[in-house]
């Protein structure tokens, strides 16, 4: 019976996500089969798990042992990735955020796990340490770096359109296209001009109407901005802020 009681331990261990005192490994247990008292289990547990190099002894979380299929730092360095993914974080912040994500860690021994591999996964360039001043430190995640860089991208319609108007612009595929013929794409026109117009109606801006001839030639139609309605405008101010003396 001991046996069993012990492979029956084991398979409940190593079908969890992560670690589990005995009082749980018990309580999944008597789901299964009768389980004999806490005392016995513990000690038999106690007994057998340690020999075995699939399960992983944790150290001790206040008076409950704690076991594993997993090592612990392999949870930490889990944990700490995925909170570096989240935002960029100082040593402190880091064995916080880790002793939130792993179970079963005291918030030192957390701090003592993520001072030892912060240093190993920037120098591997898994990461990136970043020093603030003499006295703050940062590490960064590459992940989350990029996903500022993708932020950016999409809050910028011009950063969108570029990659297009190069491709169409080009006459063989890795060829350079200037950079005048770029700025005055239709395409990129047709942005800064929404972003005028847009301006103008919030009355952040102030348009000058063109009075000029019509039609303008399509070669000069850069020259200025054309709302919905086909008016032209041909210069641009900012609006004059009125002053009212006490």
């Amino acid at each position: 019976m001991t046996q069993e009681l012990i492979q029956a331990a084991k398979s409940v261990l190593m079908r969890s996500a992560g670690p589990m005192t005995i009082s749980q490994i018990k309580t999944a247990l008597s789901r299964e089969m009768k389980t004999p008292t806490s005392a016995r289990l513990t000690k038999e547990i106690g007994k057998a798990f340690p020999e075995d190099r699939e399960i992983q002894a944790w150290p001790r979380f206040g008076n409950n042992a704690v076991y594993c299929s997993r090592p612990l730092s392999a949870c930490v360095e889990e944990g700490l990735l995925r909170a570096l993914d989240d935002e960029p974080l100082t040593v402190v912040k880091a064995g916080k955020a880790v002793k939130k994500m792993v179970p079963y860690v005291s918030e030192a021994r957390a701090l003592k796990e993520v001072r030892g591999l912060l240093p190993r996964l920037a120098a591997s360039g898994r990461i990136v340490r970043l020093a603030a001043n003499r006295q703050s430190v940062m590490y960064l995640s590459l992940t989350w770096m990029a996903k500022q860089v993708r932020a950016d991208i999409a809050d910028d319609p011009l950063a969108s359109v570029i990659p297009a108007v190069v491709a169409r612009l080009q006459s063989v595929s890795g060829t350079y296209v200037r950079i005048d013929h770029l700025r005055n794409a239709p395409e990129l026109r047709t942005v800064v001009d929404k972003a005028i117009l847009r301006l103008a109606d919030s009355s952040d801006l102030v348009l000058a109407r063109y009075d000029g001839p019509l039609p303008v030639a399509e070669d000069q139609k850069a020259n200025y901005v054309e709302d919905g309605s086909g008016e032209l405008f041909i210069g641009v101010a900012l609006p004059l802020v009125s002053t009212v003396d006490a």
